[in-house]
């Protein structure tokens, strides 16, 4: 993941997802679960060097998916954190509740937690 500014980025996430720092410089930032190093989210500062010249001026069109246990507790935490609240936690139709937010740099994330399963009469 790209970023201008890698520390409030890093900010960001830790406060809705739990994480943690996992490695810290003025550039580079990894992120990993508080229980342990499951998964790796890294941040890189866009203007640095090692980013690709191209890559710095492309533009964006993803959606960044994190699935948690309640949709409901990063909801509070993202409005905590003033995050921009695309759209609140809502029942989708395959099986999750979701909430999307936008991060400090305008990039779209779908947070979502499985519901139960769905029964029929009969």
């Amino acid at each position: 993941m790209l970023a201008n500014d890698v520390g409030e980025t890093a900010d960001f996430y830790c406060a809705i997802l739990d994480l943690k720092r996992h490695f810290d410089s003025d550039w580079f930032i990894i992120l990993t679960p508080a229980d342990g190093p499951l998964i790796e989210l890294a941040i890189l500062n866009v203007q640095n060097p090692i980013v690709p010249e191209n890559m710095s001026q492309r533009a964006t069109g993803g959606i960044l998916t994190f699935v948690v246990e309640n949709v409901h507790l990063a909801h509070d935490a993202a409005k905590a954190v003033d995050a921009k609240i695309v759209s609140g936690p809502t029942a989708m139709p395959y099986g999750q509740e979701r909430l999307l937010i936008e991060d400090p740099n305008g990039q779209l994330i779908d947070i979502s937690s499985p519901t139960a399963p769905l029964t029929s009469a009969g």
